[in-house]
């Protein structure tokens, strides 16, 4: 999770600098341009939905990954500490019917 604000900088100046890189591409302002501005509009919207994911979805699934995990530990502790009360009453009602 640290690595999100460390790294927000460097993602973001690679996405600026490709998208601006191919700008005059996409909008066909270059001479010849019209049969590559298709492949230019491509290009930028590669490194947007890397970024998006990067700094976005990864974090959030990460997140939901670990609550996840925290709410099964909690529900199987708990049911391992009630199976142990119980295993002990069972255990200790058989040593005092003897």
């Amino acid at each position: 999770m640290e690595a999100g604000p460390a790294r927000l900088r460097p993602i973001l100046m690679t996405t600026a600098a490709m998208v601006m890189a191919m700008l005059p591409t996409a909008l066909q302002l270059g001479q010849g341009a019209e049969s590559r501005s298709s492949m230019a509009v491509m290009i930028i919207g590669g490194p947007i939905s890397s970024t998006l994911l990067a700094l976005v979805l990864v974090p959030v699934v990460y997140t939901l990954f670990d609550d996840v995990q925290v709410w099964l530990r909690k529900k199987l502790f708990r049911t391992s500490i009630r199976h142990a009360r119980r295993s002990a009453r069972l255990d200790s009602s058989r040593h005092l019917s003897y």
